[in-house]
């Protein structure tokens, strides 16, 4: 960062607080440049309690860039599975590999170097180069965006984010910068909450313009409410007389990119659903549901047909059949990993396979 102005008002009052109420017992507090570039990209729109489990399993079973590099992206997509934003699991991977190609296994401590790789925008980037590698870097998220809004009285608007840039810079102190980095996230996330700020125990508020003014929805930072497009689905659990299912690869992009899935009506191709139709000889279906899931942008409402086949028919490239040990290692999005561990698991013990 330039070095340009600093003014230490903010930094004066927040590091004591952090001090004494500060989230230091985070499982990526240990300086460890890994741990704290892979708990930023999980912490990308996810909340640390969410994030926590699944970032002890990652680095339980990847301790280190080059234990993540040799892995596979259906193993990554795999331990991802229930986080959410799947496309943070393909930017992980893509990442991960260049740092260990290019950087020999260490993330970068150049910032520029930190924003050509996949995932990392400048707030990411910012927390890389301050938390990991102590330099001074600022960074401007959600919370952060919040906390320096009502702080200064600024009226919350995209014209807004240039100055909050400035702001958050000469803000950002020259020593304690990791610690004064945690300390404004804490702020955000656990005082200066969207809805209802705690100020009584804000280290901020004597100096707070949205306190004193008593406006804090003119300072807070607008989430994006995009209206949510509903959609009806029909996914088929199609499993053969060995108690194998049917499953099939999504493409790269769109949602659950690279995941399993069961095949959804809407998506078949008419030789497999035709194919489909042929086997299951106008046998009737097991349903379940109807279930929901909620993405960003869109919700679906769908049942799950299962039908046991008789027949054998020619699949279609990226269908393939799965038997029980390759069903538990295959990355699924959590709706359907639900299903199958709940339902279609205990539906074909081996007490209920036909021989």
């Amino acid at each position: 960062m330039e070095q340009g102005s600093f003014d230490p008002l903010l930094s004066s009052l927040i590091l004591p607080w952090y001090d004494c109420h500060g989230r230091k017992d985070l499982p990526w507090k240990k300086s460890n440049p890994y741990f704290i570039y892979l708990s930023e990209i999980m912490l990308q729109q996810t909340q640390v309690a969410t994030v926590i489990p699944y970032f002890e399993k990652f680095t339980a079973k990847w301790p280190s860039i080059a234990a993540l590099a040799a892995s596979s992206l259906d193993e990554v997509l795999s331990m991802w599975a229930g986080l959410g934003y799947y496309r943070r699991a393909h930017h992980l991977y893509e990442a991960v590999q260049e740092m260990h190609h290019a950087y020999k296994d260490q993330v970068p401590n150049n910032y520029e170097a930190l924003l050509s790789l996949k995932g990392i925008g400048e707030s990411t980037a910012g927390a890389i180069m301050a938390m990991a590698h102590h330099q001074r870097y600022a960074i401007l998220d959600a919370n952060v965006k919040r906390v320096l809004c009502r702080f200064l009285g600024l009226e919350a608007h995209a014209q807004t984010k240039v100055n909050l840039w400035q702001h958050a810079r000469r803000f950002t102190p020259f020593e304690k910068t990791a610690a004064y980095t945690q300390a404004i996230m804490d702020i955000g996330a656990s005082l200066c909450s969207i809805k209802k700020p705690q100020c009584g125990p804000c280290p901020l508020q004597q100096h707070c313009q949205a306190y004193q003014k008593q406006q804090f929805e003119l300072y807070k930072v607008p989430s994006k409410k995009i209206a949510k497009k509903s959609f009806t689905k029909t996914m088929f659990a199609l499993s053969n007389t060995a108690g194998d299912l049917l499953l099939y690869q999504r493409s790269g992009v769109g949602i659950w990119p690279k995941l399993w899935c069961l095949p959804i009506q809407e998506e078949l191709e008419e030789t497999f659903a035709g194919a489909m139709a042929k086997a299951t000889g106008g046998v009737s279906a097991q349903s379940y549901g109807p279930y929901k899931h909620v993405f960003t942008h869109q919700v679906w409402h769908y049942q799950v047909l299962h039908y046991v086949l008789d027949q054998e028919f020619a699949l279609p490239e990226g269908y393939q059949w799965c038997d029980q040990e390759r069903l538990r290692q295959y990355a699924f999005p959590a709706p359907i990993s639900e299903w199958i561990s709940s339902i279609f698991l205990p539906m074909i013990s081996p007490e209920t396979i036909r021989e």
